[in-house]
C-alpha cells in the first residue's frame, strides 16, 4: 500500500508533468519527454530492489554451489571470526551467520527450500520427501490475494484513465504471477533464468523481489506510450493481450490440477538440477510429471474458449463498473461537502 500511495501522489503526477506536450523539451517532439520519463521509471523501480546478503554471500561463496564448496567455504570464513581467535564484538556474530548458512546450505532439503522461498520458510518442510508442504487451500489463498486483488484494481484504474493505458500493467501482474508460481513450485524453477546474464546470479526467491519492483514501471509505461500508439496498433494490442491473458489463465489452469493432483518431491528437483548442469535430459518420471497439452487438446480448446467468453462478459461488466464507481465518487464526495 505504501508503493501504490507513493505512486499515485508523487510518481504518476512526476511522469505526467515530463511527457506533459506544453513543457518546453516536448514541443517539437514528444520523443525527450517519453525518454526522460523511461529512465525515471527504470531508476525509480531498481532502486526499489534492496539485495539483502543471502547465505551463499555470507560464505563468501558462488550462487547454487555444491555442498562440498558450502563445507570449504565455511572451513574458510569460520577461522577469522570463530570466538577463540577473534575477540572483536562482531565476531560472534558473524560466526554464528556463518554456522546458520553452512546448516541451510548444506541440507538438501533446506537449500531446495531456501532457493525458492528465502528465509520466510526455513524450517518448516516437513520431510525429506517434500520440500515444502502443499495444501490447495494455500493457493487459493494466494489466488484470492494476489490475482483477484490485482486485476480488481487494473479494472479500476482503466475505468478512470482509459482502457490502453492499464493493458501493460495487466500483463505485467498475470506474468509475474505466473512466474512467481512457477519460480516457487516448479521442478525447472531454480534454473529458468540460468542463460541470462546478471539475473542468473539470483536465486529464484531473489527473481521474484526483483520482479516485483517493476510494478511502478508497467503501472506507468501505458500513460507515456499513449501519444506513441495509434488507433490500428492499440486494436492489435488489445486482441494480443486477450490472447496472452488467456495462454496465462490456461496455463493456471494447468498448473493448478498438476499441483495438486501430486507433490513435487526433494529427489526431483535435484534430479532435475543435475540433468541440466549435465546438459542431458529430465528423467522419465520428471518429464511425465504435468499433464500433457496434446493428449488435453480438446479439453483445452473447451477451456480457451470458456476463457475468451469470460474475457468478453468481464468486458461489458467494466463499462458498467466504471460507471458505477463514478456515480460513487461523486456521492461520497457530495457527502462529504454535506458533511
Amino acid at each position: 500500500m505504501d508503493g501504490l500511495a507513493f505512486n499515485l501522489i508523487f510518481l504518476h503526477p512526476m511522469i505526467q508533468m515530463m511527457t506533459d506536450r506544453r513543457r518546453r523539451w516536448n514541443k517539437h517532439s514528444p520523443l525527450p519527454g517519453f525518454v526522460l520519463a523511461v529512465v525515471v521509471l527504470l531508476v525509480v523501480s531498481s532502486g526499489g530492489y534492496s539485495s539483502e546478503p543471502n547465505l551463499y554471500k555470507v560464505l563468501s561463496s558462488e550462487p547454487r554451489a555444491s555442498r562440498a564448496s558450502v563445507q570449504s567455504s565455511f572451513r574458510h570464513s569460520s577461522k577469522y571470526y570463530h570466538p577463540d581467535a577473534n575477540s572483536n564484538p562482531g565476531a560472534a556474530e558473524m560466526f554464528r551467520q556463518l554456522t546458520r548458512a553452512q546448516k541451510i546450505l548444506s541440507d538438501r532439503n533446506s537449500r531446495n527450500s531456501y532457493h525458492r522461498f528465502g528465509d520466510m520458510n526455513v524450517g518448516r518442510y516437513e520431510d525429506d520427501e517434500e520440500v515444502w508442504k502443499f495444501t490447495p487451500k494455500r493457493m487459493l489463498w494466494t489466488i484470492i490475494t494476489t490475482t483477484c486483488y490485482r486485476i480488481t484494481f487494473s479494472l479500476i484504474m482503466e475505468s478512470l484513465y482509459g482502457l490502453r493505458h492499464l493493458y501493460p500493467y495487466r500483463m505485467y501482474m498475470l506474468a509475474s504471477v505466473s512466474l512467481e508460481w512457477f519460480l516457487r513450485f516448479d521442478v525447472g524453477g531454480d534454473t529458468l533464468f540460468a542463460s541470462v546474464p546478471v539475473f542468473n546470479r539470483l536465486l529464484p526467491f531473489e527473481q521474484i523481489k526483483f520482479i516485483h519492483c517493476l510494478a511502478p514501471f508497467f503501472l506507468n509505461i501505458g500513460s507515456v506510450w499513449s501519444d506513441f500508439v495509434t488507433e490500428p496498433i492499440d486494436a492489435l494490442l488489445m486482441k494480443s493481450n486477450e490472447s496472452i491473458l488467456c495462454m496465462l489463465l490456461q496455463n493456471q489452469i494447468q498448473f493448478l490440477k498438476a499441483i495438486s493432483s501430486r507433490r513435487i518431491s526433494n529427489h526431483e528437483v535435484e534430479l532435475a538440477h543435475q540433468s541440466f548442469l549435465n546438459d542431458t535430459d529430465f528423467p522419465p518420471d520428471i518429464n511425465n510429471m504435468l499433464p500433457s497439452t496434446l493428449d488435453n487438446a480438446a479439453e483445452l480448446e473447451k477451456e480457451h474458449l470458456q476463457l475468451m467468453h469470460q474475457i468478453q462478459t468481464a468486458a461489458s461488466r467494466r463499462q458498467l463498473f466504471g460507471v458505477l464507481w463514478f456515480v460513487g465518487g461523486i456521492l461520497i464526495r457530495v457527502a462529504m461537502f454535506a458533511i
